[in-house]
């Protein structure tokens, strides 16, 4: 691992600090219940998250990072998702 130098975001040193990168893992969402940002409670299985990991395609279409919800194409992206992993937690990984 130490030659992967991988790195996880939400750790408490600050981003600039963490050189140099080659990886960030993003948490992203997490089995369990859910509300959505119009107030519907959902219900999501660690099925589901397996269902993401194992259809997501970056050549037909590329998920962004942002901030938050809401999404409009004028939502600036932070990163795009390269491949999801999952144990529970859905990951982005740059």
């Amino acid at each position: 691992m130490a030659d992967n130098k991988e790195l996880v975001l939400n750790s408490n040193e600050p981003l600039t600090s963490q050189k140099p990168k080659k990886v960030v893992h993003i948490e992203m969402f997490r089995a369990g219940p859910q509300i959505s940002s119009t107030g519907q409670k959902m219900m999501f299985t660690e099925q589901d998250l397996d269902q993401v990991v194992g259809t997501y395609s970056p050549e037909r279409h590329e998920a962004p990072l942002i901030i938050g919800h809401d999404q409009t194409d004028s939502t600036p992206a932070l990163g795009w998702v390269k491949i999801f992993g999952e144990k529970e937690k859905l990951y982005g990984v740059t």
